[in-house]
């Protein structure tokens, strides 16, 4: 999942070193890195954090089955109850976005009959294939709006698996310390 963000970092990498000022972040504890601009540090401590959150979240995705994760959810929306925001439309727009995401997933690709030589505008390539999907997504859901859905079993996280999210809590207070 890194290498599909890697132009995304080295953009924030890029606008980082441009849009930083030369002396701004200048302090005597960063003597040892002058040398650096502090664009690039400012970037690179940016892109760290982004780097903690996607690590975060593949490991959950790869860790939890769906009713875990949909189950670690629906506990955690428990303060929201008090706002009137219902746990169990919450789980159950969860489960229907994941089930539209993986059918969107394995649908066919959106082939254009004049191919890429044709002369047509990047606008209207684009929009054909917006149209595509729109269309197939909206057979699918006409396809599942029969379906039924069910939470037979929506326990609480177990008190180790809170151990993760403590330790993430504590990696990005330390990735937003000063450190140099």
């Amino acid at each position: 999942m890194l290498l599909r963000l890697r132009w995304f970092f080295l953009s924030i990498l890029v606008l980082y070193f441009w849009m930083t000022p030369d002396n701004a972040l200048l302090t005597d504890s960063s003597a040892l890195l002058s040398f650096i601009p502090p664009g690039i540090i400012t970037g690179l401590e940016r892109i760290f954090s982004l780097v903690l959150v996607v690590v975060g979240v593949s490991y959950l995705l790869a860790s939890l089955h769906q009713e875990q994760l949909i189950a670690a959810i629906y506990w955690l929306a428990t303060p929201f109850s008090f706002t009137g925001l219902g746990r169990e439309k919450l789980a159950l727009r969860l489960v229907m976005g994941i089930d539209a995401v993986n059918k969107l997933a394995t649908s066919p690709r959106f082939k254009d009959e004049n191919g890429r030589g044709s002369g047509k505008s990047l606008y209207y390539r684009v929009t054909r294939s917006l149209q595509y999907y729109y269309q197939y997504a909206l057979s699918c859901a006409e396809q599942d709006s029969d379906k039924e859905y069910s939470f037979d079993c929506l326990l609480p996280p177990a008190l180790w698996q809170w151990c993760f999210p403590v330790g993430l809590y504590i990696l990005f207070l330390l990735a937003g310390r000063e450190w140099l």
